[in-house]
């Protein structure tokens, strides 16, 4: 008797197990709408939630499945795996594009803003951030420096690499200095007084101007 109830109950938990394998939906017939199929580079993972519905009902993520991402944060193609559970079974993949970042959305800062002319060429320190990350040169972008030499505005250039596309620039001033113009105008204001200085001297050094004596009138003349 025993054995026939343990067979009884065997064949019971078969039969449902057997049933609810039967009765459970297969998840790759629900309709999935991604929310879209690119995104650009962040810094961090890149989870779009897909939209599962199936007969016009919106299937519950945790409930009717769960979500699986992959190469989900370089660049390249990442992947969304969506497992049924509960009354759905079965499994179905989606991928989408991570694209390279514009390297004009990071922040910069350069060392100086201001700088004197001298002649010199300035190459100012720069710093890149992103996403609360310190970009590193030569993983992320490329530095380039233009002439920044003369009085006016200097720049300095990064090419994206890596993660990172594109340019930015960023400009500094080169300014002229003041005192030479004060100098400048100094002199022009002292030359006139310096000019009569100058020549009073020499008047005096020289003494007057006498007038020419008058030539002696010969005899002939006198008669």
């Amino acid at each position: 008797m025993k054995k026939f109830c343990f067979r009884i109950l065997l064949l019971s938990a078969l039969s449902a197990l057997f049933l609810s394998f039967a009765a459970a939906a297969d998840i790759r017939d629900a309709a999935v709408e991604m929310q879209d199929s690119y995104f650009y580079y962040t810094g961090g993972e890149i989870c779009p939630v897909p939209v599962l519905t199936m007969d016009g009902e919106t299937l519950r993520e945790g409930t009717d499945y769960t979500l699986t991402y992959r190469d989900n944060i370089e660049v390249g193609t990442a992947s969304v795996t969506i497992d049924g559970i509960g009354e759905f079974s079965g499994s179905l993949t989606r991928t989408y594009e991570i694209y390279e970042r514009a390297i004009s959305d990071a922040d910069c800062q350069l060392e100086e803003t201001e700088y004197p002319f001298t002649f010199a060429v300035y190459e100012p320190a720069a710093t890149l951030t992103f996403g609360g990350r310190t970009l590193v040169e030569g993983e992320d972008y490329e530095l380039y420096y233009g002439e920044n030499k003369m009085p006016g505005n200097g720049v300095v250039y990064f090419r994206g690499i890596g993660s990172f596309s594109g340019w930015k620039a960023a400009y500094f001033t080169i300014k002229f200095p003041v005192w030479p113009l004060w100098v400048c105008a100094g002199l022009i204001l002292l030359l006139p007084a310096s000019m009569a200085l100058y020549f009073g001297r020499r008047k005096q050094r020289q003494g007057p101007i006498l007038p020419a004596a008058e030539p002696e009138k010969t005899e002939e003349e006198e008669k």
